[in-house]
């Protein structure tokens, strides 16, 4: 399980977008990207990915901010993609801040 600091700023949160056959998908027509963060409080908020080099290699990035990881315990993330062909989410990652 990764470790994140409580407070920590600037570090960057990134998500590969896989399909059923664990192959890369190119959400280069994604309209919207974003991420939802679960705190161990089970509260959520949702901040929105950028790609990381355009989509085409199915990467999104979010760089946390001053106040996102404000708890300690256990998190969880999950990556929502809504493109013209449909939308998805990810399946729910965990990380630890403390």
């Amino acid at each position: 399980m990764q470790i994140i600091r409580v407070n920590d700023e600037g570090t960057t949160i990134r998500g590969t977008v896989y399909d059923e056959d664990n192959t890369v998908v190119d959400i280069s027509t994604a309209t919207v990207k974003t991420f939802t963060f679960r705190r161990p409080d089970k509260t959520t908020f949702d901040r929105t990915a950028t790609f990381s080099a355009g989509g085409t290699d199915g990467r999104v990035q979010y760089t946390l901010a001053a106040g996102d990881i404000s708890q300690a315990g256990r998190w969880e993330i999950e990556l929502y993609v809504e493109m013209p062909t449909g939308k998805w989410y990810s399946q729910v990652n965990e990380f630890f801040a403390n």
